[in-house]
């Protein structure tokens, strides 16, 4: 349900030696750094302090306290990404740089699925014909962005990561 920026898979605060760590079971090197809670990135925003922000199953019109100061938060962000299983007026600001919908869980095609609230509540969503054609899971998007520009990262069936995962996320 859902994570944090400053704690690694399996639970390990982040720093240089968990950076390590998993930069060896990944692959690739790992910044040590912590994220920034959402509240602290909005207000990152409205400094002017970010160029980009990835937002996942959030609407943060509709969830934070001071609508006026949000908007105006995002406003100041250059590329906004919008990651969501359905659209939300946070998605509709201008400018509209960029909305990445993604349909539910892939075993769910067509079926009732829940999304985690930033209350962390989970609420039940209503059956979603489909699937659409143009979205994409959730795992999809985020490999598409995370490869970078080119081909698309794609993998043969959603086990494939799900072992990867298994394997490269500690418990």
């Amino acid at each position: 349900m859902g994570c944090v920026p400053n704690t690694f898979p399996g639970g390990k605060p982040v720093g240089a030696e968990a950076a390590r760590e998993l930069g060896a079971r990944w692959g690739f090197p790992v910044p040590d750094w912590t994220g920034r809670f959402m509240l602290e990135s909005v207000d990152a925003a409205a400094r002017g302090d970010l160029d980009v922000l990835y937002t996942v199953g959030s609407n943060l019109l509709g969830v934070l306290p001071d609508r006026r100061s949000v908007e105006s938060a995002l406003d100041r962000v250059p590329l906004r990404v919008h990651h969501d299983i359905v659209l939300n007026p946070s998605m509709l600001l201008e400018p509209r740089d960029t909305v990445s919908c993604s349909r539910h869980h892939p075993l769910r095609d067509g079926g009732r699925n829940t999304e985690t609230s930033t209350e962390r509540r989970v609420i039940f969503n209503p059956e979603i014909p489909g699937p659409v054609a143009e979205a994409r899971t959730s795992g999809a998007c985020s490999s598409r962005w995370c490869a970078g520009p080119g081909p698309s990262a794609r993998t043969a069936s959603v086990s494939t990561p799900r072992r990867r995962s298994g394997r490269r996320s500690p418990a």
